[in-house]
């Protein structure tokens, strides 16, 4: 049987960092069947990918090792992150049922059915064209507060990753 490892102590103010920003939902995540309080908030698993320019990750499910919620912190630069219904829809090479850009420094956790049926990756490309529409949370709105708060990032809209 498998027997989970403590993580490493360098990990833990990270950790506790993500179990506070998660405690509005704790009550949500217990609506829905989930177990376990407190406990459900702690991180049980951390991988740590790096993804050089023109890699990706995927369309796949995380499966229960890591139920009910996954969160996914963009570090280094900004990507966006697709979500597909289903292995079918995934492998038709159409277009993700929902993107998302993250910016560097963001956090999203995700859970019930975006966790539990839908595909999740990172497509392979050396640049994201972030078009209102496809991107869900890329608006025009977003686009001048991305502006205003990272000048320097000229090549937003064409981002080299």
């Amino acid at each position: 049987p498998f027997e989970q490892e403590p993580l490493p102590n360098w990990l833990g103010p990270l950790c506790s960092a993500l179990a506070a920003s998660l405690a509005p939902i704790a009550a949500e995540l217990g609506a829905h069947g989930h177990q376990g309080g407190a406990r459900l908030l702690e991180p049980n698993h951390v991988l740590v990918n790096q993804y050089r320019p023109g890699e990706g990750i995927m369309p796949h499910t995380d499966g229960p090792a890591y139920e009910p919620w996954a969160s996914i912190i963009s570090l280094g630069s900004a990507a966006v992150f697709d979500f597909w219904r289903d292995h079918e829809h995934a492998a038709s090479g159409g277009a993700a049922a929902l993107s998302l850009l993250l910016p560097p420094r963001s956090l999203l956790v995700f859970t019930r059915e975006a966790y539990a049926s839908h595909l999740h990756g990172i497509e392979a490309r050396h640049v994201d064209d972030l078009e209102e529409g496809r991107v869900a949370n890329w608006t025009a709105a977003a686009h001048q507060a991305w502006w205003r708060l990272a000048p320097r990032d000229a090549n937003l809209a064409r981002r080299q990753l």
